[in-house]
């Protein structure tokens, strides 16, 4: 029973690690750390959402890792007042992976914490339902090309807060990848803009960001509209899997394959 579990345990494990792997669509891998962690970096959105540094499976924390992961984020960290300026490092959530009792114990004597709350990593392999409301369009842009459109920047206002630093840094990420972005909008009967989102493509993956919907139609299904639009944008453009990343409780529905990550934090006062 116990070679069983072991062996599933496993391929839980190396399922996961390929997952992590989309996030080298937006990001690149970083060697110049302790062996024990993968880290895939997008320069200009270091975060758990975007960059996840993890902890790979099988693994304990080595008296060094944190000073040294302390060290790094130095490095990494950019002027963003939305990012949240502490470094990190994450674990999946799947029982048979990691000793978390003794992962707590170095938390705890480093000063550091576990957040409760991980981070969902929403992965879809399947063919999206690219139905609308009737009468209802969809509008794709090639980021490269034309930038962030209008309408998609109002979006990002009212769903993000974002000002012109924050829209800054979204492009950064976008032109400093070698992936191929589109931004999907979605327009009701009246030509409004409702939703709105981006994917990235690059080797056959595709990561879902920023998507949002216009706060008077928010509670009307138009979230699984526009997922399902990116995800049918980012096949368009030769991705047989996709991922997004959340914490909202709100962003709820099907996916294929869920992969939960804890968020280890550096406490500050």
């Amino acid at each position: 029973m116990s070679n069983a579990v072991d062996r599933n345990a496993a391929a839980k494990a190396r399922a996961a690690l390929q997952g992590i792997e989309v996030f080298g669509v937006l990001g690149r891998k970083l060697e110049a750390l302790p062996e024990r962690f993968v880290f895939y970096l997008v320069d200009n959105w270091p975060t758990p959402s975007f960059s996840p540094l993890l902890l790979l499976p099988d693994s304990d924390l080595g008296k060094q890792d944190l000073p040294q992961l302390e060290q790094l984020y130095s490095t990494v960290r950019i002027a963003n007042s939305t990012v949240k300026d502490t470094p990190y490092f994450t674990f999946i959530k799947q029982d048979g992976l990691y000793d978390v009792p003794s992962l707590e114990a170095a938390l705890s004597a480093a000063d550091w914490h576990k957040e409760d709350k991980p981070l969902l990593v929403k992965i879809f392999t399947g063919d999206p339902d690219c139905s609308l409301p009737e009468d209802h369009t969809t509008e794709v842009t090639e980021f490269s090309r034309a930038g962030f459109p209008a309408a998609y920047l109002d979006l990002l206002r009212e769903g993000f807060a974002a000002d012109d630093a924050y829209v800054s840094h979204m492009e950064k990420t976008f032109s400093g990848s070698s992936a191929r972005t589109q931004i999907v909008l979605i327009r009701n009967p009246e030509g409004k803009v409702v939703a709105g989102g981006a994917v990235s493509v690059r080797d056959r993956m595709g990561f879902l960001t920023w998507g949002t919907v216009a706060r008077a139609w928010q509670g009307s299904g138009y979230h699984r509209f526009i997922l399902n639009h990116c995800r049918a944008a980012g096949a368009s453009a030769g991705a047989r899997m996709s991922a997004l990343t959340t914490r909202n409780d709100r962003v709820s529905g099907r996916c294929d394959w869920l992969l939960e990550l804890f968020i280890c934090r550096k406490r500050v006062e």
